[in-house]
Formats: C-alpha cells, structure tokens, sequence
C-alpha cells in the first residue's frame, strides 16, 4: 500500500544524532544501499573513515573558493522511500547501529507538488538532496509493475509481446510524454523542483542521475526552469569530470543543448542500479547543481 500522508515531520531528534548538522537526503532510496555505504563509510572506526563525508563538505565548497570544505562537521543520512516493506527494513539495520547517523522514512516524495518532501525534510539541516534512478513512469506505475511486471520492462520501455503490444499501441517516447505519466514523475513539472529550492540554503546541492535519457533531460528542465534557483556545479566545467552529449548514447540530435553530464558519481559510492548500468554498458546521466543566493517566496 501506498503511504498515508505525514500527519507531522518525524522524530529526528529520536532517530538521529548528533540533533545538529549537514543531512544528505536521499529520495527513493529502494533498499537504502546507498545512504547505509555512506553512513558506514563516515564513521570513525571504519577504515576509510570519514570517506563520505569528506566527499560532501569538499562538493560544498563555493566554486571561487579552493580547499577542501570544512570536514569536521558530523553529517547524518537519510532515506525515503513510497515502499514501506523497504523502508522499514532499512531503519531496522539503522537502529540496530551503535551510531545513530543514519535514518530512513516511508513517504510519497511527490504528494502535493512535493509538500510531502518539504515536511520530510521539516527540522533538517539539508545539505544535499539525491534523486537517483527514479522510475520512469512514476510510483504507480512501479506499483503495477511489481504486481504484473511484463507490462513495462525495467528501463521503462513497452515490452514487445503481443498482449502487451496490443494494450500499449503508442511507442516508448509517446507514453513517455502522456500527462498521467508525468504527472506521477517527481519532476514531471518545476513545481516539486521549486519546492526543492525553498528546501535547500544557498550553497546547497542537488544531484540526480538515471539511466533513462528523457528522465535526466526533464530534471534539468524543471530545475532550470526556477529562474535562477539552481546552477551548474564546477564539475560540469571540468573536462575530467564530465562529457558531453555526443558521449553519451539516447541524447540524440541535439536534443541535450550541449549540456554536460558527470562521468562518475561525486560521492565516490555507487548505487546498485550504477552498477547494473556499468555491467550492461548502459550510460548513465548524472547532474550536480548548486542552490544560489536566490530568495523565493
């Protein structure tokens, strides 16, 4: 079953500590993998301690400065996720931790243009807010095909038998573009995206990836789309970094505005659907922005 709204923020106090310091938030985190590395990876007794959050102070300092950003601060992780069953069993393995710097939370990131999201994220410092891989046809969508999964392959793309070419006559790209499925995509407008923006300070990132070029296009177009809200990070200027469209397949004629898209993920831990891409050869289209002085009311 879906999640019921929150009928008020969570506990973080109870399900985090220290009460203070820079979040990274994960929405549709699936089995948590990726916030549970980061959180093991940042403690002191793990032996590349301190790895993680390392990564985010140094991707937070401003592009004019140099340095690599103020580590010292204790960072804390958390989770979200529409799937309770997976939610819940990731904040059992984070209450059993000795150190409670990771959390996880069930709840529809989208509900109400996003609202759901901001009161998630209500009585946090966030720092950092990670889109990776979501679902192309949105949470229903994935709902159903969890229930009947040869209608809709896992990429998103129709599958070719012959009763599910006959429910689904229009191609890949025109069911792709159909409003009730944009609609279920968290950013299937700019509306979530402004929201993003009133959640985030000044400096503060927001990185997306997916596998799914048309996914990774409508992200930036709906960031891009708050004027003035979000930048490039400084990593999309550096040729080490990053690639153009005409090196990554599924962004064809033009169609990417000759944007750049990051090589590798910044955090330096991949989540489990990156490593599917890298075993499939599938490209991968990873974008960090940077949340400017901008005010919105």
């Amino acid at each position: 079953a879906r999640p019921t709204p929150l009928a008020a923020p969570p506990a973080w106090c109870a399900l985090l500590e220290p009460a203070t310091g820079p979040v990274l938030v994960d929405v549709g985190c699936a089995k948590g993998r990726f916030v549970q590395a980061l959180a093991a990876s940042s403690e002191s007794r793990h032996p590349r301690a301190q790895t993680a959050a390392a990564a985010c102070a140094r991707l937070l300092t401003p592009d004019e400065a140099g340095g690599d950003g103020d580590g010292g601060e204790h960072w804390r992780f958390v989770g979200v996720e529409i799937f309770r069953q997976l939610a819940e069993a990731a904040q059992e393995w984070a209450a059993a931790r000795t150190e409670r710097s990771a959390a996880f939370v069930c709840a529809n990131a989208g509900l109400n243009e996003g609202a759901e999201l901001a009161r998630v994220c209500e009585g946090l410092d966030v720092r950092c807010l990670c889109l990776q891989f979501p679902d192309p046809w949105g949470a229903h969508a994935a709902e159903q095909r969890k229930a009947n999964p040869a209608e809709i392959a896992p990429d998103g793309s129709p599958v070719a038998a012959a009763d599910s070419a006959a429910e689904h006559p229009l191609s890949a790209a025109e069911r792709f573009a159909k409003p009730k499925f944009k609609r279920r995509r968290l950013f299937g407008s700019a509306s979530v995206a402004r929201t993003v923006a009133v959640i985030l300070p000044p400096g503060a990132l927001f990185y997306a990836a997916s596998d799914v070029a048309a996914v990774a296009l409508e992200i930036r177009d709906a960031l891009e789309a708050v004027n003035g809200a979000f930048v490039e990070h400084r990593l999309h200027r550096d040729p080490a970094a990053c690639g153009t469209d005409t090196d990554l397949p599924g962004v064809a004629d033009g169609v990417g505005g000759g944007r750049t898209w990051l090589r590798r993920t910044p955090f330096g831990i991949p989540t489990e659907r990156e490593l599917v891409c890298e075993i499939e050869w599938r490209p991968v289209y990873r974008m960090l922005y940077r949340r400017t002085e901008l005010s919105l009311p």
